[in-house]
């Protein structure tokens, strides 16, 4: 990888930052600045479209049924091609996991526990605060106390 820095720095050189934002020089200022053109981003382009699309939303979601949790279930198929396709050569997450710990294929045993985990989340409407940050899989400890323990399936 040193060989490619060194391709790159030869053609590019080393550019350093302005330290220049929008006018602002002290880090206070260059802060404030990117505060403010992230904030307008997310706010809503018509005060008028977004009142109306969040009655639209609040209607839908009271008439919303839950009830019918089981139809959406994860199968061990889906999971397992969808493991086996997760792309080469990116970077960890905060596990420090790739999808090159699942050489060629994923080993079934992990698939399994790994589907009925999702399942579980779905029949309780239940997902874990870690769930999403790595591929460690927050496991539910008991039934009727909806505790969090992590556990990692390293292939």
């Amino acid at each position: 990888m040193t060989a490619f820095w060194s391709t790159w720095r030869s053609k590019f050189g080393k550019k350093q930052p302005s330290g220049v934002v929008d006018g602002q020089r002290d880090e206070r200022g260059i802060a404030d600045c990117f505060a403010n053109v992230f904030s307008s981003t997310c706010s809503p382009n018509s005060e008028a479209k977004h009142a109306k699309l969040r009655r639209r939303f609040r209607s839908r979601f009271a008439q919303y049924d839950d009830t019918d949790i089981c139809t959406n279930r994860i199968s061990f198929e889906i999971l397992e091609v969808c493991i086996a396709e997760l792309k080469k050569g990116k970077a960890p997450g905060c596990d420090d996991l790739t999808a090159e710990h699942n050489a060629c294929s994923p080993h079934p045993e992990c698939v399994v526990i790994i589907t009925v985990q999702y399942d579980i989340y779905g029949i309780y409407s239940v997902v874990p605060d870690t769930f999403g940050v790595g591929i460690a899989t927050p496991l539910v400890k008991t039934w009727m106390l909806i505790e969090q323990v992590p556990i990692i399936i390293d292939v």
